[in-house]
């Protein structure tokens, strides 16, 4: 049994490691779009689609990852942290970069 859950510790670390690197190019991804596409309505709809998909991967996979080695309500509060880092620090710091802000 104690080898079962070193496994999922170490499948756990791996994916949330996974879910944080496709977190990022996700967010990166994002603000890309935000830069190069001209300003029009569909600036609005690419904001909501991504942030409903970013609640998903980046909020729902750090959280099921972190379910691993935690119960669920720590797991879903540091989530909630990680996708907050994600969506709105690191995506407003490449948007800065862009020049968009």
């Amino acid at each position: 049994m104690n080898q079962m859950n070193d496994l999922f510790k170490q499948y756990g670390k791996r994916s949330l490691l996974g879910v944080l690197l496709l977190g990022l190019i996700y967010v990166a991804i994002w603000a890309a779009l935000l830069a190069f596409i001209p300003s029009g309505w569909w600036i609005t709809v690419i904001n909501v689609v991504f942030l409903i998909f970013s609640l998903v991967f980046i909020g729902i996979g750090s959280m099921q990852a972190l379910k691993l080695f935690m119960k669920t309500v720590p797991a879903f509060f540091i989530a909630l942290v990680i996708w907050f880092v994600w969506v709105v620090l690191i995506r407003s710091f490449i948007l800065s970069l862009f020049g968009v802000i």
